[in-house]
C-alpha cells in the first residue's frame, strides 16, 4: 500500500516534471496558448462586476456563478469546475467582489469531504493574471493546488485574492478574500459542502502571504469555519523588513509591484511618488509575474519616490497594517522556511513565527535548506500533504515553539 509520504512526494515529483517540460518559462506558456474567443478577460467580462446594491449582503455571499471549464498545461481538469463571485472586504472593511473557482472531484468521498484553500502565488498587478482567468485558457503554471486535492479526492477553492483593484502585497485584502472564498464554496449547492466541512489552507511565497493572514484573521473573521490547519511557506511576514531586503536586487519587480499594488489601496502613498513615479502605473500596472520581475531588476524604489518609503510617517501605517503577527491564529499552522531562500529571507518573517508561538498558537517551524525560492517550493510539497492529510485525519499537531 503506498504510504501518504510516498504518495505526496510522487506527486511533488510529478508536479516538478511537469513544469520542468511544460513551464520553463512562463511568458513561453503564456504565448504558446492562446485563449479561446469565448473566454473574455475580467475586464471584459460581465461576470466579474459585481450588482447593485452587493454591498448590503454579508461577506462571502455569492453574488453569482457559473460552471466552467478549466485546464492546467492544456490537460483539462477532470472535476466540477464551478465560478463565483464573492463578496468580500478590502482592507479598509469596505465592499469588493472578486472570484474564486471551486473544484469538486467527480468521485464520491468516504465520509466528509475536505476543502483545500489553496492561495497560488499571484504576485501580479493585472487581472488577467488571475487564476480565476489563468485556469479557463489554461495557461496557469501552479497546478498544485488543483491536481494534489483531486489525487486526494479533497474539493478546491482557489481565489483571485488581490481583489479587484489587484492590491499586490496587501495582505488585509487577501485574508478576507481567501476567508470569503471558502465561505462561498462551503455554501455553493453543487460543491456538497457545509459548515461542518473540515478546511485547511495552503500558500507558499505570496500565495503563503495571503494564506498567513487568513490564518491570523480568521478567528476573529471567520470564527465559524471548521479550520484544521494552515500551511505557510516562505512568505513576507514583515513588509518594511522585505522591501529593504530585496530592492535593488535581481527581484526589485517585486518591490516595484508591491508599492504600485499598496497605492491602489492607500492612494495616500501617490503623493510620495516623483515625476518618474507618476509613470509607474502605466509602465507595470498590468504586469504578470514572470514580466514583473524580468523586465524591472536591479531598480530601487527611491529613484520613483521623492522619500524614504521605509521611515517616511505617510507608510508607517501601510506596514503595521500589513505585516503578520498582530494577532494569532486558532488552528494549527506549518510554518516552512528555506535559509538558503534567496527572495524572502528568514528575517523576513521569523518574527510572525515568535509573536504566534507567544499568543499561543501552535506553529511547527520546519527549515527547509534547499536553495532557490522555486525549486523549496517543490522540497516543501511531500510534508506539506503529510502534514494536511494528518490535519484532515484529526491526529494532533506538533508544535515547535
Amino acid at each position: 500500500m503506498t504510504t501518504p509520504r510516498w504518495r505526496a512526494l510522487s506527486i511533488a515529483l510529478a508536479t516538478l516534471l511537469s513544469c520542468l517540460l511544460v513551464g520553463a518559462s512562463g511568458t513561453a506558456a503564456h504565448a504558446a496558448q492562446a485563449a479561446p474567443a469565448a473566454v473574455l478577460p475580467p475586464d471584459q467580462d460581465p461576470f466579474y462586476q459585481p450588482p447593485a446594491g452587493f454591498e448590503a449582503s454579508s461577506p462571502g455571499t455569492i453574488l453569482r456563478e457559473r460552471q466552467v471549464a478549466a485546464s492546467t498545461y492544456l490537460i483539462p481538469v477532470p472535476a466540477r469546475v464551478f465560478q463565483v463571485l464573492v463578496r468580500t472586504n478590502d482592507a479598509n472593511d469596505q465592499a469588493i467582489a472578486t472570484v474564486s473557482t471551486v473544484v469538486v472531484p467527480l468521485t464520491p468521498y468516504p465520509g466528509k469531504r475536505p476543502l483545500l484553500s489553496f492561495q497560488i502565488a499571484i504576485d501580479s498587478l493585472g487581472r488577467d493574471c488571475n487564476p480565476s482567468y489563468e485556469l479557463r485558457q489554461g495557461t496557469e503554471l501552479d497546478s498544485t493546488g488543483i491536481w494534489t486535492p483531486l489525487s486526494y479526492g479533497w474539493a478546491a477553492v482557489i481565489t483571485d485574492f488581490e481583489g479587484p483593484k489587484m492590491t499586490f502585497a496587501v495582505g488585509r485584502v487577501a485574508g478576507h478574500a481567501t476567508l470569503d472564498g471558502i465561505r462561498a464554496a462551503l455554501t455553493l449547492p453543487e460543491a456538497g459542502l457545509d459548515v461542518t466541512t473540515p478546511i485547511a489552507g495552503w500558500g507558499y511565497s505570496g500565495g503563503g502571504q495571503a494564506t498567513a493572514w487568513a490564518a491570523q484573521m480568521q478567528p476573529g473573521y471567520a470564527p465559524e469555519l471548521n479550520v484544521k490547519g494552515w500551511v505557510a511557506g516562505d512568505f513576507p511576514g514583515d513588509l518594511k523588513k522585505t522591501l529593504v531586503g530585496v530592492d535593488g536586487g535581481p527581484f526589485s519587480g517585486f518591490t516595484l509591484g508591491a508599492v504600485v499594488g499598496m497605492q491602489r489601496q492607500y492612494p495616500e502613498l501617490t503623493s510620495l511618488f516623483n515625476d518618474k513615479g507618476k509613470q509607474l502605473e502605466s509602465k507595470i500596472g498590468k504586469q504578470c509575474l514572470v514580466q514583473l520581475v524580468s523586465t524591472n531588476t536591479f531598480q530601487k524604489v527611491s529613484d520613483y519616490t521623492t522619500a524614504d518609503v521605509v521611515t517616511d510617517p505617510r507608510t508607517q501605517r501601510m506596514f503595521a497594517d500589513n505585516s503578520t503577527g498582530a494577532t494569532a491564529p486558532s488552528a494549527p499552522v506549518l510554518f516552512q522556511q528555506s535559509p538558503l531562500d534567496e527572495i524572502i529571507r528568514p528575517d523576513f518573517n521569523i518574527d510572525t513565527y515568535h509573536s504566534w508561538c507567544a499568543k499561543g498558537s501552535t506553529v511547527q517551524y520546519q527549515d527547509y535548506p534547499v536553495p532557490e525560492h522555486v525549486l523549496n517550493l517543490f522540497a516543501t510539497i511531500p510534508n506539506s500533504l503529510v502534514w494536511l492529510t494528518s490535519r484532515f485525519a484529526g491526529l494532533p499537531a506538533s508544535s515547535t515553539c
